[in-house]
């Protein structure tokens, strides 16, 4: 009896992990996108939200270097890693982003150690435009 508790509780944890990350997924590809974010006066605008699956660049690095359009060009990109069972989620030390170059190449690199070829990484992201009142 005990063990159908146990299980029934991981299978309840599980259910409520998975109903949670899918309220996050819907946030950011849904309400988020478009949407003005105020802090202290200056308005800034969510121009496009999304999931990135980061993957082997080397021992050390996962990375994600993808074209967003040229109309983000100068747009810095904010990201959040997902703690997810069975990805080398706990082997990153930092995630990095650089800021939409011209030609609208994106990149986001997780730093680490102990990766391996086929570790995918999954991160949702968010970049931030400038409103036309800036």
């Amino acid at each position: 009896m005990n063990n159908f508790i146990l299980t029934y509780v991981r299978f309840i944890k599980v259910t409520l992990f998975y109903k949670q990350i899918f309220r996050i997924n819907t946030v950011l590809n849904g309400e988020l996108n478009k949407k003005m974010i105020k802090k202290e006066g200056d308005s800034r605008l969510v121009a496009k939200a999304g999931t990135a699956n980061l993957t082997y660049y080397d021992s050390t690095h996962l990375n994600k270097i993808w074209n967003v359009g040229s109309e983000y060009a100068g747009c810095p990109i904010v990201a959040l890693m997902i703690r997810q069972s069975q990805t080398p989620y706990s082997n990153v030390k930092s995630l990095s982003c650089n800021v939409i170059e011209e030609d609208g190449t994106a990149e986001i690199v997780a730093d680490g150690s102990g990766f391996v070829r086929g570790h995918i990484l999954a991160v949702y992201y968010m970049i931030v435009g400038h409103s036309q009142n800036d």
